[in-house]
């Protein structure tokens, strides 16, 4: 009974013993298992990210063909390189036809660049700062391209360099495109230089012949001792209108020339704008009353001294308000009118011209502030040029101002402009009556010497009958800068007229010899030219001049001209 049951103690010891081995077997296929699950997830991990590092590598190698930039290391204590595939084809080399070092590197910029990318790279050696340098090379095939290199220096626990890494770039391409560029701007800067010379001649050319035509008519219109008869007056009325609308033409033409190259000068100040109006309405008075057409100057001021101040260029503001007015006069009906007036917003002031005119159709407002074109007004009989209007909205626009208009056709066009606002201060009639100062002074009893140096006969006979009209003034006459000198010498003239354009010795060298005689210094010499360019005036006044005359002149404005120095 004993022994039964100790094998029966037995037996359920073994069975226990089974169960446990069958949990271990179980456990262990169980980790068997997960180790081949792991050890495959491993290894797809493993082809994911070698075909991850190869779509990478493919991908920096297309970029860098695409960039035409490759990065290259140089072991500096071994002297040997390393190239990237873009490296290679950046020199023309293909890859084991030599072998890179150093020197071959070296081998590949031209002898006149190599001292400079020595120096770059030294200084990156020895300050620890970043290689940046631009060069030429030569590759395998003789073809020149440029190159940018930058690279950083990687150094040791004992600060030594130990590499060099480095990217290089094909900037060839930028390069020529620069130089393209460059020689376009010369091209364009040499044209405009040439157009500016062509048109500075071409004026000169064409106010010399305007002086004398101008001259002698406005002479004949005024002559007390010859009176013309009205078919005679018509006709020097023709020649008078005829001149100043060429005159006109050459001054818009030469204004559009400077403010396409940028040099038309701007001087920008602050200034009541109502006097300034009230001098362009005055201006186009007679215009208006041959088209019979009536101006309402709505924002003058009477009655009150205080108005808001503009910033603006006096001078070219005037120049603005006339035009708009005179287009305002011309393209009116009979009978018509023209009013101006100003709104002052928080930072602008706004200025319209308003007209009862004939307007401008839809289809051809878009075309109006186009050079030279009329929109079919020059197959009227209205005189124009197609550019004032061009010339204004690029006036505004310089003195930091905008300019539109609106208009319906058969009831009228109204173009408005905008200025800034100047500094909100008071004008008083102190300061009014300062601005409108002059430096005119009166002449005195007995008769002023006059020298007037010039080449040409039809001026010096306009000018003859031009002092014979003052009559108060002597006239002495030179054709050459030499003789004018000569005589001034031995006359002392009250005033000389020194034309710049003289055969032999030009007109500023004339004053410099003026200037440097004690005797003759202190005579005020104006000078009188057909150049009309600002360049050509800042020359002459900073040269010395007292005034400058464009020829052709307005008798009535050369008298005055006269008045303040004689």
């Amino acid at each position: 009974m004993n022994d039964i049951e100790a094998l029966r103690s037995e037996l359920n010891d073994l069975q226990k013993e089974n169960l446990k081995l069958k949990k271990k077997l179980e456990r262990s296929e169980t980790l068997r298992e997960r180790t081949e699950e792991i050890n495959e997830r491993g290894q797809n991990r493993q082809l994911a990210l070698l075909e991850e590092s190869r779509l990478v590598k493919e991908s920096l190698l297309q970029a860098q063909f695409m960039a035409k930039m490759g990065n290259w290391q140089w072991n500096i204590k071994l002297n040997t390189i390393t190239w990237s595939d873009e490296v290679y084809r950046i020199f023309g080399v293909k890859k084991g036809e030599r072998e890179i070092n150093w020197l071959t590197f070296l081998s590949f910029i031209p002898d006149d660049e190599r001292p400079e990318v020595e120096k770059a790279i030294e200084k990156a050696l020895k300050d620890e700062k970043m290689l940046s340098v631009e060069h030429k090379i030569v590759n395998l095939d003789g073809k020149e391209r440029y190159v940018y290199q930058r690279g950083k220096i990687e150094r040791d626990q004992n600060n030594a360099p130990v590499f060099m890494n480095a990217i290089i770039q094909d900037i060839t391409q930028r390069k020529e495109s620069e130089k393209a560029l460059t020689k376009a701007k010369n091209e364009a800067e040499a044209a405009n230089k040439a157009k500016s010379e062509f048109l500075a001649s071409m004026s000169h050319e064409l106010r010399t012949p305007l002086n004398a035509i101008l001259g002698f008519a406005q002479l004949l219109e005024s002559d007390p001792d010859c009176p013309l008869t009205e078919e005679q007056n018509s006709a020097v009325i023709h020649i008078i209108k005829g001149g100043e609308h060429l005159l006109s033409l050459i001054n818009e033409v030469l204004d559009l020339a400077k403010i396409e190259a940028g040099k038309l000068s701007i001087s920008i100040e602050d200034f009541n704008p109502v006097e300034v109006v009230e001098s362009a309405i005055s201006f186009v008075e007679s215009m208006a009353k041959k088209h019979d057409v009536t101006i309402h100057n709505k924002i003058s001021v009477k009655d009150s001294t205080e108005f808001s101040l503009i910033s603006a260029d006096r001078g070219r503001f005037k120049q603005i308000v006339i035009n708009l007015l005179s287009n305002a006069i011309k393209y009116n009906r009979k009978g018509g009118e023209v009013s101006i007036e100003c709104l002052i917003e928080k930072e602008y002031a706004r200025f319209s011209v308003i007209d009862t005119g004939m307007g401008i159709p839809d289809s051809l407002q878009s075309n109006i502030f186009q050079p030279f074109n009329r929109l079919g007004a020059e197959c009227g009989d209205i005189e124009g040029t197609g550019i004032g209007l061009v010339i204004t909205k690029k006036l505004v626009e310089l003195m930091n101002g905008k300019i539109a208009f609106t208009s319906k056709k058969g009831m009228g066009t109204t173009f408005w402009f905008e200025v800034p606002l100047g500094k909100n201060i008071t004008i008083n009639d102190e300061m009014v009556n300062e601005n409108l100062k002059t430096d005119n002074v009166q002449n005195e009893n007995g008769i002023k010497t006059l020298l007037y140096v010039e080449d040409n006969p039809a001026n010096m006979i306009l000018m003859e009958k031009i002092i014979k009209r003052a009559g108060n003034l002597n006239l002495l006459s030179a054709n050459s800068a030499e003789i004018g000198l000569e005589i001034a010498a031995k006359e002392k003239p009250d005033l000389i007229l020194m034309d710049l354009n003289l055969p032999g010795m030009n007109g500023i060298e004339a004053l410099k010899q003026i200037q440097a005689d004690e005797l003759l210094s202190t005579i005020p010499v104006i000078a009188v030219s057909a150049n009309a360019m600002q360049e050509d005036i800042r020359v002459a006044m900073n040269a010395g001049f007292k005034s400058y005359i464009t020829k052709p002149f307005n008798i009535a404005q050369i008298l005055e001209e006269f008045k303040k120095f004689v």
